[in-house]
């Protein structure tokens, strides 16, 4: 007699029911990290954009800026956008000014600045900007500072700083 090679109905949804419990207990572990990638992915990419308007200032003679929360480029809305602030000098975006790198929170799927924003407030932006020597400055010359709080869904936050110096930096908090 000839038997049949293969899998039974029940040994397949054996097979199937154990993937599923697998599947359902990595599933927290890879949500989880997930976000904290998306919340390392958006702190590196202001950082990034810091450095960018820290060395453009330094490389073109001229005061560049960061400024959140809307800023409107070319009909098209971001949550921050770096920038040569060079006409005139009023620490906010104007059209035709030339933009360095501009971002929206929406490119972070979880990622929020629910922690705030502890930059100056320029016509109701926070702001920073660098001077030429490459020290965050204000339009009187003061030395300026501040920090952007980064969250995900999980509750894991990142802050982004410019110190006095110009230096800026990544914290876990």
């Amino acid at each position: 007699m000839r038997k049949n090679s293969g899998f039974s109905l029940v040994e397949l949804l054996m097979v199937i029911g154990l993937i599923a419990i697998i599947v359902s207990i990595a599933m927290p572990s890879l949500i989880k990290w997930r976000n904290k990638a998306q919340l390392g992915k958006a702190a590196r990419d202001l950082y990034g954009s810091f450095q960018k308007a820290k060395m453009e200032a330094t490389r073109s003679n001229r005061y560049c800026a960061v400024s959140f929360n809307s800023v409107t480029v070319d009909g098209q809305t971001y949550d921050y956008v770096a920038y040569i602030d060079d006409s005139p000098f009023n620490l906010q975006y104007n059209a035709g000014e030339q933009v360095i790198a501009a971002r929206s929170w929406s490119e972070y799927p979880g990622v929020s600045t629910s922690g705030g924003i502890t930059f100056p407030t320029v016509a109701a932006k926070p702001t920073i900007s660098f001077a030429p020597d490459g020290l965050p400055k204000d339009q009187a010359g003061i030395l300026q500072s501040g920090s952007v709080f980064l969250q995900n869904q999980s509750g894991i936050a990142r802050e982004i700083s410019v110190s006095l110096l110009g230096n800026v930096r990544i914290t876990q908090n």
